[in-house]
């Protein structure tokens, strides 16, 4: 029922489902990819099984497109005050299911409109279930941060991130054989998956760049010199520039041998204002420059 996430989060979320009336209004907290949205949607389909629209029994909301307080008042109040979901409802005696109400990128809704849920979480969870899904809570507005039960979705590891994966693939790759879904998770790098801090949903929709960090890192530190600034320029035709920085720094820092005089270098040519100003080719060189400089280091360190 809930694949792919921290086996503690799925079984609480099962007792959810089986004892409706133990409900609180959720936050799911925790880095892009984590797991959140994907967590959200099961427990919509768990509470209405078989189901293959959820009009008048679910409503999706994402907060940094539909922020404002007349987004809540056009949108959630009408939905909440809604009794279309009952229309159908024959099986008098089965537990009844919330309506419930998602909002993704919750931390981007504004005070107001923040201020304006307070009515509908003072309702039981079991009747109206309001899911706030966020990558940080310090915009979450107090007066309504404690009306929730946080739940926290922690980066995975290397291997919990494969064990999460899998499943999670296969349920949104319907086409592809449990063969193809388990090279494609073997695939993805260790060097990645940290890099990505464990972003399931990047290597969800980009799974063609499952070695990417890997591969420049082992490019970075066993080309010759001479032929850095060429493979940079090649890189550089296919990637974001910050990108490609940012991976040689988490390259080295790996390696240990970062400092903050190393850091304070790189940002005088790499900071994101100066990017805008100066010329890809010019920025390159600095970045060849300083890889060398930083492969110097880590070959003292390494004899």
């Amino acid at each position: 029922m809930f694949e792919g996430i921290d086996p503690s989060i799925g079984n609480l979320l099962e007792k959810f489902v089986e004892e409706p009336h133990y409900l609180s209004h959720l936050l799911f907290l925790g880095p892009p990819g984590s797991g959140k949205t994907t967590t959200a949607f099961n427990l919509v389909k768990a509470f209405y099984p078989g189901k293959k629209h959820y009009t008048g029994k679910a409503l999706f909301l994402n907060s940094s497109d539909e922020r404002s307080l007349d987004a809540v008042r056009s949108k959630v109040y009408p939905f909440a005050r809604s009794e279309i979901h009952t229309l159908f409802h024959t099986d008098f005696f089965a537990k009844k299911a919330p309506k419930i109400i998602i909002f993704d990128e919750a931390e981007t809704l504004t005070e107001q409109a923040q201020s304006s849920l307070r009515p509908l979480l003072d309702k039981p969870a079991n009747e109206l279930l309001i899911i706030f899904l966020c990558n940080s809570i310090s915009r979450i507005h107090s007066s309504i941060l404690h009306r929730f039960l946080r739940i926290s979705f922690e980066t995975p590891s290397a291997s919990q991130f494969r064990d999460r994966f899998q499943p999670i693939f296969e349920m949104t790759h319907t086409s592809a054989s449990d063969k193809k879904a388990q090279l494609v998770t073997q695939a993805i790098s260790p060097c990645d998956i940290s890099y990505r801090r464990g972003d399931i949903r990047f290597f969800l929709l980009q799974f063609n760049k499952s070695k990417e960090c890997n591969n420049l890192g082992w490019m970075i530190l066993h080309l010759p010199p001479s032929q850095l600034f060429d493979y940079f320029l090649k890189v550089a035709n296919t990637n974001y520039l910050g990108d490609i920085i940012s991976q040689v720094l988490f390259v080295f820092q790996k390696c240990g041998i970062v400092d903050t005089k190393d850091i304070l270098d790189l940002l005088e040519f790499a900071d994101a204002n100066i990017l805008t100003v100066r010329t890809t080719h010019q920025t390159l060189e600095d970045l060849t420059q300083w890889v060398k400089k930083a492969r110097k280091k880590f070959e003292c360190a390494m004899a």
